[in-house]
């Protein structure tokens, strides 16, 4: 009975001189293997790297301090009660001067929010202002080259001595000298708290 050869045809067999049975150098297989070999190694820590990356900005979107704010802006006659100025939608922004307030809407996708507090004019006094609950607002009313600027219930001077900045407020949207018109601005700095983060929100509101 005749012998096999060792030099077979078995499958994945070496030849001789280091080739595999298609006749390749197998040092240029195993060349072509490590090349290989590494690149899938580096598109596995790019997409490790791309996952982290993408984890981390999810966490940040979650911890973000930006709100989707709608804000809305109306004058009312009459006068406001204060409370409706704490853990509510609505903030008040009020003067008993002239009868005159305005109101500010506040929306967000958020819950659970807790309103810091806001500032109310003294119903009885124009010269005193009640600060709610500790928090401050400030307005920025701009008409042209004209800017007023009303931070923490400052008193500023106006047509009566000692009016606070929302008497004031009242006084402008009153004043035949100088109404607001479509082109004037409101800037509100609202400072609120959310799960024990302070957020500070700022918009301007077309008037």
């Amino acid at each position: 009975m005749m012998r096999r050869s060792a030099h077979g045809s078995a499958p994945n067999s070496r030849t001789e001189g280091g080739h595999d049975e298609q006749g390749e150098p197998l040092a240029k297989r195993n060349a072509e293997l490590e090349e290989s070999m590494t690149e899938l190694r580096k598109s596995h820590k790019h997409l490790r790297n791309s996952h982290k990356e993408l984890e981390r900005l999810l966490t940040e979107s979650a911890r973000s301090d930006t709100f989707n704010v709608t804000w809305r802006i109306t004058g009312v006659k009459g006068l406001v009660d204060a409370k409706q100025c704490i853990y509510s939608e609505t903030l008040p922004i009020a003067s008993a001067c002239g009868g005159m307030y305005l109101t500010l809407s506040f929306q967000t996708d958020e819950d659970n929010i807790e309103w810091i507090g806001c500032y109310l004019s003294h119903t009885a006094d124009c010269g005193k202002t009640h600060k709610i609950a500790g928090s401050s607002i400030s307005f920025v009313l701009q008409s042209g080259n004209i800017t007023e600027t009303f931070d923490d219930g400052t008193k500023i001077s106006g047509p009566g001595e000692g009016w606070s900045d929302f008497c004031k407020v009242a006084w402008l949207l009153e004043d035949d000298g100088w109404r607001l018109s479509g082109d004037d601005e409101l800037q509100v700095e609202l400072k609120l708290r959310l799960d024990d983060r302070h957020y500070h929100v700022n918009t301007y509101l077309p008037i």
